[in-house]
């Protein structure tokens, strides 16, 4: 079998869009992707092969230089690729809201 490509990966409400390379002027930042607001949980990654940046627009991207662990306390965790990823949190459509993201 040949050796298959991941383009993107999920855990929960993260999304890993793969990338060709970073963006420019972004900054670098703490390793949570994001924070649940009930429990408290986090997706993060838990070790210094990945590196965290953020923009100007609040976009997060993630340099992975050696497989890198992303964890969740409630889903189950990824060994992600080497690469670069942007974060996509996903969103929902709440019909007095309008669209927001979701809460974990």
């Amino acid at each position: 079998m040949k050796n298959k490509i991941i383009n993107q990966i999920r855990q929960g409400d993260i999304l890993l869009n793969k990338l060709k390379k970073l963006p420019q002027n972004i900054k670098e930042t703490n390793k949570v992707l994001a924070y649940g607001e009930v429990t408290g949980h986090k997706h993060q990654f838990i070790d210094k092969n990945a590196i965290v940046f953020i923009d100007n627009d609040g976009r997060q991207y993630v340099q992975i230089v050696a497989p890198s662990v992303l964890q969740h306390e409630e889903h189950e965790n990824h060994v992600v690729p080497v690469g670069v990823y942007e974060v996509v949190h996903q969103r929902e459509n709440d019909i007095i809201q309008g669209i927001r993201q979701v809460r974990d």
